[in-house]
């Protein structure tokens, strides 16, 4: 049997939540991006779509794809007590293991039936949330919670009346939590790669916009030959680009979109004095 082979001018991106021919597809449609009169490179698209992803990430404390953290965090005996959490840095997908240590001796693994992680369901389109903490025997609440929680972490810890001794009231970096953080490659929320994207786009449009005639800063061009003459003009200036109208588009968008997630993704860190 014959076979049909066809190339597509497609390229893929590992580690970012959009490629650069899905950048110049969706957001940057009908803009002839060029530099010094030569198109501009898919590597560029993609430093572009890496830069906007980096802030995104930075601004709401989150991983976009999916990856695997390993932090380390204290023990505060307090803490547990009163709130039976571990604080982590990035919503938890999936735990992977925690294990105890005191100095570099590892003195526990404690049990994953013994966790329970909590997520909400968002019905705005945004996408699904995932808490940022670890709750460890969340069915113990009030004055039972202290001897239970004594008991079952005696029982897998190799010392002996481990958790109620005095030293073990404080421990830095006695938890090494290892877990799953991200979406995968077909549940990143849409309106996440749209912020994306919109980023890329502008840091893209910018330069092209100012190097249309091949040096930035020029404005117009004329061509004269035996006698005929052709002139081109552009709407650029000191404070605007032949896309300004494009980039002050996105720009509207993305200050809406950016309350938006910051309202449900962003993080929140609550410290007791």
């Amino acid at each position: 049997m014959g076979s049909l082979s066809v190339p597509l001018s497609y390229s893929y991106d590992s580690g970012v939540v959009l490629t650069a021919s899905e950048l110049r597809k969706d957001f940057l449609q009908g803009v002839p991006l060029k530099v010094n009169g030569q198109p501009m490179s898919m590597n560029i698209l993609k430093t572009y779509i890496e830069r906007a992803q980096s802030y995104i990430e930075t601004l709401l404390d989150l991983k976009l794809t999916r990856q695997l953290i390993t932090e380390w965090k204290d023990y505060s005996w307090n803490d547990f007590r009163n709130w039976g959490y571990i604080p982590c840095t990035y919503p938890v997908i999936c735990l992977k293991e925690i294990k105890g240590y005191v100095g570099d001796v590892h003195v526990v693994n404690f049990p994953k039936e013994w966790v329970r992680r909590r997520s909400t369901i968002s019905s705005s389109g945004v996408g699904d949330y995932h808490s940022r903490n670890i709750f460890l025997i969340p069915s113990l609440s009030g004055s039972s919670f202290y001897t239970t929680y004594t008991y079952a972490y005696d029982r897998v810890s190799p010392m002996s009346n481990y958790s109620s001794m005095n030293f073990a009231s404080n421990l830095p970096s006695h938890w090494q939590l290892q877990y799953y953080t991200g979406w995968d490659n077909f549940s990143i929320p849409p309106l996440l790669i749209g912020i994306v994207g919109k980023l890329a786009a502008i840091q893209a449009l910018a330069i092209a916009g100012e190097l249309v005639f091949g040096l930035p800063g020029v404005s117009s061009s004329s061509l004269s030959l035996d006698g005929l003459s052709q002139s081109i003009s552009t709407a650029v200036s000191g404070n605007s680009s032949v896309y300004s109208a494009r980039i002050n588009m996105y720009g509207e968008q993305l200050t809406q979109e950016l309350e938006q997630i910051k309202g449900f993704f962003g993080s929140t860190t609550l410290t007791v004095l």
